[in-house]
């Protein structure tokens, strides 16, 4: 139970941060714009549930999902993500099998359709934001879940028959993780395993590294977020938040950090060790 926790939580903690992105507005919106979620937190949450799984006999299985997904239709029911949408105009036109250019323009040749957009009534100040990302994230993790269920050969339809009325969103999250063939954690993190990804404050240690090296001075935090944020295709908010706001990492996680990264500068011949680069 405390992995949903903690990814709603997750949820709720990022989205107190309106101030920090309200300069961020969407071209297409023109609202302050949420990113998305950390990626491999979620990732993380996901894992911890699959080695819950494997730990178990199988008939305790189904009663864990039952109650897993009880809580699911709690979170979903009280966490009061969005006041409401609005429907966005805008253009696209089919370019491929699976690709569409879009335009907020009128373009000849482009079909007028409309994308709905969540909006959030942020803080005393009620400033509308747009929490699309994070909506997306949820229904991400929702079917990750329940693919993560199946996986286990688990009748999760007849559970959430049980437990939801026709209009839970857990009945659409379910029919479209069956329609679509949503991947599964475990394939998520064999994946992500095989990859062996670099984690943010890896990649921000490594980039910081460079260039104390090239001589330079620092910056504010929200220019530095948007800079990282451009070098690893990741979120400005996420990184100002959780990377340059304050070291999270324990004494452990830093120096194993540490040493992965001089390890990899030994690649190509340069000498890294806490935080600083030898000549």
């Amino acid at each position: 139970m405390e992995n949903i926790r903690a990814f709603f939580n997750m949820v709720e903690e990022y989205l107190t941060h309106y101030k920090e992105i309200i300069e961020y507005k969407s071209d297409f919106t023109k609202y302050p714009t949420y990113g998305n979620l950390d990626y491999y937190d979620t990732c993380d949450i996901t894992y911890k549930i699959a080695s819950k799984l494997f730990s178990m006999n199988k008939d305790d299985r189904s009663i864990y999902a039952k109650l897993i997904i009880e809580l699911l239709e709690t979170e979903c029911s009280v966490i009061g993500l969005y006041d409401y949408e609005e429907d966005v105009e805008y253009y696209h036109k089919q370019i491929g099998e699976n690709t569409w250019d879009t335009s907020i323009k009128p373009i000849d040749g482009y079909e007028k359709t409309f994308q709905t957009v969540y909006i959030r009534e942020c803080g005393p100040e009620r400033i509308k934001c747009d929490v699309g990302c994070i909506y997306s994230d949820i229904d991400f993790f929702i079917q990750t879940v329940f693919s993560l269920f199946l996986d286990f050969g688990i009748d999760i339809s007849s559970i959430i028959n049980s437990i939801c009325d026709e209009s839970s969103i857990l009945k659409d999250i379910y029919n479209d993780a069956i329609k679509y063939g949503k991947r599964s954690s475990i394939e998520i993190n064999k994946i992500r395993k095989q990859r062996n990804p670099i984690t943010a404050n890896q990649q921000y240690d490594t980039i910081k590294a460079l260039l104390n090296a090239a001589g330079w001075e620092g910056a504010d935090n929200t220019k530095i977020a948007e800079f990282v944020a451009w070098l690893v295709n990741g979120s400005p908010t996420y990184i100002r938040q959780y990377i340059l706001s304050g070291e999270s990492r324990d004494k452990d996680k830093k120096n194993a950090d540490s040493k992965l990264i001089e390890e990899k500068f030994k690649l190509i011949g340069m000498s890294y060790n806490d935080g600083e680069i030898k000549k």
